[in-house]
C-alpha cells in the first residue's frame, strides 16, 4: 500500500510538473504573442504618424500656389494621382493657374476659357470671376495687339520660307504655284 501511495504520489508530481510546464509554455506563449501584438500596434501608430506629417502632393501645389509659384504648384497638381481623393480638387485650381499665365503672356480669351472652368465651391472661383471682369472691360486690346503682331511675324516669316523654296524649285510649274502662294499670302 505504501508503494501504491508512492506510485501515485510520483503520479501525481510528474502530473504536476508536466501541467506546470505546459502553463509556463502557454504564458510564454501568451507573453511572446502580446509583446508581437503591442509591437504591431506600435507599428501602426508610427507608419501612421509618418503619414500623416508628410505633405501631399496636393497639399505642396496648394502651398506654391499662395506663394503665386505657379509652375511648382502645377507641377504638384500634375503628380496627384487621378484615385487620390483631392484629384477633383486640383482641376480647378489647375485652370485657374492656366488662367494667370494665359492672361500674363495676353491671350485673354483663352485665359477666360480657362478662368470659367473654377468651379463656384472653389476658393479662387471669386478671383477667376474678378479676372473675367478685368477681361471683359479690356475689351480685350491686349490680346488683338499681340495677335496681330505675332500673325504679322509668321506671316512674313512663311513668305521668307515661301521664296526660300522658289529660289531651289526644279520646275518652272513649281514656281509658278509658288508665285501664286506667296502673291495671295501678300495681298492678304
Amino acid at each position: 500500500m505504501i508503494n501504491r501511495i508512492r506510485d501515485t504520489t510520483s503520479q501525481v508530481s510528474f502530473y504536476l510538473e508536466e501541467t506546470e510546464h505546459r502553463r509556463d509554455l502557454i504564458q510564454a506563449k501568451y507573453r511572446f504573442i502580446k509583446g508581437m501584438g503591442i509591437s504591431v500596434i506600435i507599428c501602426s501608430v508610427i507608419y501612421v504618424t509618418v503619414l500623416s506629417l508628410q505633405s501631399s502632393n496636393y497639399e505642396n501645389g496648394l502651398a506654391f500656389l499662395h506663394d503665386n509659384k505657379y509652375s511648382e504648384a502645377i507641377l504638384e497638381f500634375q503628380k496627384v494621382e487621378i484615385n487620390d481623393k483631392d484629384y477633383n480638387n486640383t482641376l480647378p485650381k489647375k485652370n485657374y493657374i492656366y488662367g494667370i499665365e494665359s492672361f500674363q503672356d495676353g491671350f485673354y480669351s483663352q485665359a477666360k476659357e480657362y478662368f470659367e472652368e473654377v468651379y463656384d465651391s472653389d476658393e479662387y472661383y471669386s478671383e477667376a470671376q474678378l479676372m473675367i471682369d478685368k477681361i471683359d472691360s479690356s475689351g480685350g486690346k491686349r490680346i488683338t495687339e499681340f495677335t496681330g503682331e505675332k500673325v504679322m511675324n509668321e506671316t512674313n516669316e512663311t513668305i521668307d520660307t515661301v521664296r526660300q523654296n522658289l529660289k531651289t524649285s526644279e520646275t518652272s510649274n513649281e514656281r509658278n504655284n509658288v508665285k501664286e502662294a506667296v502673291n495671295n499670302i501678300s495681298n492678304e
